[in-house]
């Protein structure tokens, strides 16, 4: 996603020339404004317009430029405000800055220093969201407003988080495997009375068949054993406790949860009986009722149970919100990964929303991570998503199956071991320069991604030697500004 800038200028001249430089010289969206009222209108939610900063540009800064300044920090207090001086005084740069001010560029400054300015407010910005959220994040104080969508399907379940999180009933949460259900659960928690309880969240297909019960509930383990376990019911305490893919506890345990949830209570071996006043949140991959009676289990009366049934969609049925997903982890990896991306290009986004995501948000959130990474530029390309998805394997459902080197030779080494990305990546491209005879246009066209990205890549891999002495001579070079040679 490309950020949105608030240009607040009074000279109508200077304000068309900064805007035309800001949008085709920097890649920034603009909007406009004129004057004090204009500029607090276009920030005001009933404007539909969502500005990421301002930047501030009056030939009377210390007076209407100041007064800007405090209007903004009392209706956004947390907006990123960048000044342009005519002039450098001071003391009207020191109450500038009192007023939270981000930055400050006296006139006349080089284009570079602006866009140095305006992506270091931005990296800042991104960084800052993304330790509050981490923040909110460990102290189980998610909301509503961290799920990401604006499909119907998926604000139908947020109107449901936000009803179950005033109430104290169980809640039953279905979906694929990576459509977000743990997230979906934390939101409850985070918006009910008991947020200042402890949310635990307990992986139930990595229990024990024999610990299962013990863990949940409390008493020796193991059986017959000295040693007495705190149960996860009785560490959370008032809070909310999640139990994830609650179909592979064993069917013992899942009648003792059945009891627990019908009387509040639960018979213990020595004849007591213990009440538990945890919030139940149960979530699963089985995500229809036949599929739950097949099972031959007390799923169905655990469903039945609950008074709030959330199913969640596949990212498949909600391509709509594919570009903003991708765009909430491109902003969260660069920031946590301290990488200056911007944006994905318009060709990227319209890539990921034809891919089939078998593996959903999870499988998005891992594709857009390792473009990050891999990413040496400012937007993330369609190529680039191509390139990565050709090296990793896509069908999740097989993951348990065992996989040899002769099964797979392209991920796996000759003792059978997975092989890291960019062993993968220089076979890849070695093997399509080969191919192409070293003509890097036939190889980037092969290999379906640009050549400029394959020269970055063939670059930071070392595999000249594998270009034709044509292509070598051709290669683009980097044109530098007498400024940024001296």
């Amino acid at each position: 996603m490309t950020e949105t800038v608030l240009v607040v200028n009074d000279n109508e001249y200077q304000s068309q020339e900064l805007v035309n430089t800001i949008q085709t010289r920097l890649g920034y969206k603009v909007i406009g404004a004129s004057s004090h009222d204009d500029a607090l209108s276009r920030l005001m939610p009933g404007s539909g317009l969502k500005p990421d900063l301002v930047l501030i540009d009056m030939s009377r800064p210390e007076s209407e430029g100041l007064r800007i300044v405090q209007s903004i920090r009392m209706y956004k207090p947390q907006m990123p405000i960048i000044m342009l001086m005519p002039y450098g005084d001071d003391k009207i740069m020191g109450q500038a800055f009192s007023h939270g001010v981000s930055d400050i560029l006296v006139k006349p400054f080089w284009l570079e220093q602006l866009r140095l300015a305006l992506t270091n407010v931005v990296t800042i910005q991104r960084m800052g969201q993304y330790i509050s959220y981490l923040e909110r994040k460990h102290a189980g104080h998610i909301l509503h407003s961290d799920i990401i969508g604006s499909s119907s399907a998926i604000r139908s379940a947020v109107s449901q988080v936000r009803q179950a999180a005033g109430e104290s009933t169980p809640v039953w949460i279905s979906g694929e495997s990576g459509t977000g259900k743990e997230l979906l659960a934390s939101a409850i928690h985070g918006e009910s009375k008991r947020v200042a309880c402890p949310l635990v969240v307990v992986e139930c297909s990595a229990l024990a068949s024999s610990s299962a019960d013990a863990v949940l509930f409390g008493g020796k383990f193991p059986p017959g054993g000295s040693e007495h376990l705190r149960g996860k019911f009785q560490e959370a305490g008032e809070g909310t406790l999640v139990l994830k893919d609650v179909a592979s506890l064993p069917v013992p345990v899942q009648q003792k949860l059945l009891q627990l949830m019908e009387t509040g209570k639960l018979q213990q071996a020595d004849g007591t009986q213990t009440a538990y006043t945890a919030r139940l949140i149960l979530t699963t991959n089985v995500i229809n009722k036949p599929h739950l009676l097949a099972l031959n289990s007390p799923l169905p009366d655990l469903r039945e149970g609950c008074d709030t049934v959330i199913a969640l969609p596949p990212l498949r049925e909600r391509s709509g919100d594919i570009a903003e997903l991708a765009n909430h982890f491109m902003r969260v990896y660069a920031a946590s990964e301290n990488k200056k991306i911007r944006s994905l290009t318009p060709d990227a986004l319209h890539h990921l929303e034809q891919s089939p995501w078998p593996g959903n948000i999870r499988e998005l959130a891992h594709l857009v991570w390792r473009a990050v990474l891999l990413c040496g530029h400012e937007s993330i390309e369609a190529g680039d998503l191509r390139l990565i998805q050709q090296l990793q394997p896509v069908h999740y459902e097989n993951r348990k199956g065992s996989v040899t080197s002769q099964s797979n030779p392209l991920l796996l080494d000759v003792q059978g071991r997975m092989k890291d990305l960019e062993s993968i990546e220089r076979e890849v491209i070695q093997f399509a320069l080969t191919y192409s005879g070293g003509c890097m246009t036939h190889a980037a066209k092969n290999l379906g991604i640009g050549r400029s990205t394959l020269y970055r890549r063939v670059n930071a891999l070392k595999l000249d030697n594998y270009i034709s002495r044509e292509n070598q001579m051709t290669r683009p070079t980097i044109r530098m500004s007498s400024k940024e040679l001296s």
